[in-house]
């Protein structure tokens, strides 16, 4: 890690809690005692934060330089690869998975990570962790008994945020800020997800007109486990 990368990491980190409303840019100039000047421009990418501004923005917003930083994969011995188990609203938000939001580490082996393939959308997924997985709640399973069921692990591929027209590809998808699943199919300006319970309804999800389609959808379920 250099000074380069961290700043960066730090202005990306920003604009997503921006984005999100979690703070604001004047909220943070009075937080760090900075400008609001110098931050907009610290989020445009014109100017760069002197080491002491940057521990600052870092002591408002609770964070530490090592948690900008992707979690490092757990050593195995075994030929795989170890993928992050975190939260629903971590694998919705965050770019990269930090290390204070990995509750533990699940195996694939790399043979089977090499034949997760699908589209991709480069608008906005290229820098994204790709591959991040979650315990499922009761409320999250139900609707796709029994294919998923409660406490069973998922492995999502966050690089495929578009159906991929197979109809049996189980997606994950942001729905009024909650982690839903189903199968997924897209028909003009909004999506349709529909459960495999058939006792569960279909979810009409609109694209709000700012948005992209894919920025609704965190990825595809590529894998499906036994809990830890």
């Amino acid at each position: 890690m250099n000074f380069s990368q961290l700043h960066e990491r730090l202005r990306l980190e920003l604009l997503d809690r921006i984005e999100r409303g979690v703070i604001t840019a004047s909220l943070l100039a009075r937080k760090t005692g900075l400008q609001q000047p110098h931050i907009s421009n610290f989020l445009r990418n014109k100017r760069r934060l002197s080491l002491p501004a940057l521990d600052r923005v870092l002591a408002a917003l609770g964070l530490s330089a090592a948690e900008l930083f992707p979690a490092p994969a757990k050593a195995d011995p075994s030929p795989s690869q170890g993928i992050p188990i975190t939260s629903s609203q971590s694998a919705m938000h965050d770019e990269f998975i930090r290390a204070a939001s990995v509750s533990a580490y699940v195996t694939l082996p790399p043979a089977m990570l090499a034949q997760l393939h699908g589209p991709q959308d480069g608008r906005r997924r290229v820098a994204r962790e790709r591959f991040v997985a979650i315990a499922l709640s009761a409320e999250q399973a139900a609707p796709m008994e029994p294919r998923l069921r409660p406490n069973s692990i998922v492995v999502l591929d966050r690089h495929t945020n578009m159906p991929t027209g197979a109809p049996d590809d189980i997606f994950a998808v942001e729905v009024r800020g909650a982690l839903h699943l189903g199968f997924l199919v897209f028909e003009q300006k909004h999506f349709l997800l529909r459960p495999h319970a058939l006792h569960y309804p279909v979810e009409l999800l609109p694209v709000p007109p700012a948005a992209s389609p894919a920025d609704l959808v965190v990825g595809r379920v590529v894998a499906v486990l036994t809990r830890l």
